[in-house]
């Protein structure tokens, strides 16, 4: 697979989607690179089907070896004109609204994440303990995958300009 090196607050490896196929049974795709000599490399669906995949999206792998396809347009503002390499928090939070997680590089070793969580769409804890649907959108914060509750960012998250992708969905 051909990838070429792109750098925003981390370096990543990606390349342009010429193709994507999913199996009979629907479990996994055949992913084409453009400018790939190898014909198609085969991944779980899941991958593909988070963003609904499609030809002209980038494959981009992350030095621990996560994947994650984006839209192009998406890919251009992180990584390429120089948007990527000063990733400002609100630049984060639009493509937060988009899909995608973030972390800090300041927050290595943390594994700390920020997700956006659109209107009524999980079930939070009320201040008696009930549950109920959230009525308003919030920042998610999670260690580890797991979620911990609601994330306000400080003065110094809204000036930092390491912000990195990590995730989608």
């Amino acid at each position: 697979m051909s990838l070429i090196t792109y750098k925003s607050s981390q370096t990543v490896k990606a390349a342009r989607i010429a193709q994507i196929k999913y199996s009979d049974c629907g479990e996994h795709c055949y992913i084409t690179l453009e400018n790939s000599k190898k014909k198609k490399t085969k991944y779980p669906a899941s991958i593909a089907k988070t963003v609904d995949a499609q030809a002209g999206d980038y494959f981009v792998k992350h030095p621990d070896h996560f994947i994650l396809i984006m839209r192009e347009h998406d890919f251009k503002r992180v990584y390429l004109g120089g948007e990527g390499i000063n990733l400002s928090f609100s630049n984060v939070l639009e493509l937060m609204k988009l899909g995608y997680v973030f972390a800090r590089r300041s927050w290595s070793g943390s594994n700390m994440t920020v997700k956006y969580v659109p209107a009524r769409s999980c079930y939070i804890e009320d201040e008696h303990g009930n549950q109920k649907k959230n009525t308003s959108p919030f920042i998610a914060r999670f260690v580890r995958g797991e979620s911990r509750g609601e994330w306000i960012p400080t003065s110094q998250d809204c000036v930092s300009d390491d912000w990195s992708v990590v995730a989608y969905g």
